[in-house]
């Protein structure tokens, strides 16, 4: 019983841990599609972005309801300086509640998708 008890208190952190990694790559595929579609939106018009993650929904480039962050359901949050700026970031709205690189212990700083650097974790 006591070896039991042993392998269940190592195994049980270890699947936690996993479990949680699992959340972090789905939230961060989210980020990447939707990155992707925004993308796909600025060739379409004349390398403008969006103005908000709905007008995706709005003209076809997603058929389905946005994707939210799989841990809390919360919208991802689109960023863009304007109608004619270069740049977008989409963050995930709860980034300090995902699971971090260094360990079961370790808590996600940022988790964004920004034009030409792709998903950063940190």
């Amino acid at each position: 019983v006591a070896i039991i008890g042993i392998l269940a208190a190592i195994a049980v952190p270890n699947m936690i841990y996993a479990r949680k990694k699992a959340v972090l790559s789905s939230c961060q595929g989210n980020l990447r599609n939707l990155g992707l579609m925004v993308e796909n939106y600025s060739t379409d018009h004349k390398g403008h972005y969006p103005q908000a993650l709905a007008e995706l929904q709005t003209l076809g480039y997603i058929e389905t309801a946005l994707p939210s962050c799989p841990l809390s359901e919360a919208a991802y949050v689109l960023t863009v300086g304007g109608w004619d700026s270069t740049t977008f970031t989409i963050d995930c709205p709860n980034p300090g509640s995902h699971v971090g690189t260094a360990g079961p212990r370790s808590v996600t700083v940022s988790l964004y998708y920004t034009a030409g650097a792709g998903v950063i974790h940190e």
